[in-house]
């Protein structure tokens, strides 16, 4: 009876042993999730995806892309982690000032909070093209400011 006890209780201890060990090692082949969002900085101009989604830009109308894993912001409702930043081909008008070079594009939106943004509104090709001439061939992208 002691014999098969103490059999009994060397499989437990076993088994627990080797269920422990196998229970600790943790194995991962993807990359962690990020916990936030990643945020879109479309020419410096910070923006949700959700945003960028709805303005259903073609292929045509970007150059650059870059992905940026350090970047981290905070809204008053949001919170971003990582970022992609994305240089277009869009002509940007900023309160009825117009911003068509690049430098001049992200160094001024850059500046610009999503707080502080009222309005974007996006101007297709033709639309652009009638409004602003040759500078809109890729469309427009109207953004009104509190400021």
């Amino acid at each position: 009876m002691i014999k098969k006890l103490a059999q009994l209780v060397f499989i437990i201890l076993s088994f627990n042993v080797v269920y422990g060990q196998s229970d600790t090692i943790h194995i991962k082949l993807r990359p962690t999730p990020l916990p936030y969002p990643p945020l879109v900085l479309l020419d410096g101009l910070e923006i949700s995806q959700k945003k960028l989604a709805e303005f259903m830009l073609d292929e045509h109308c970007f150059k650059k892309f870059k992905r940026i894993n350090d970047y981290c912001s905070s809204d008053t409702t949001l919170k971003y982690c990582g970022a992609v930043s994305i240089q277009s081909k869009l002509l940007i008008v900023l309160n009825d000032r117009l911003l068509y070079d690049r430098k001049e594009k992200t160094e001024t939106l850059s500046k610009i909070k999503q707080s502080d943004v009222l309005e974007y509104k996006m101007l297709g090709k033709q639309e652009a093209l009638g409004k602003y001439g040759k500078r809109g061939k890729f469309g427009a992208l109207m953004v009104k400011t509190k400021k």
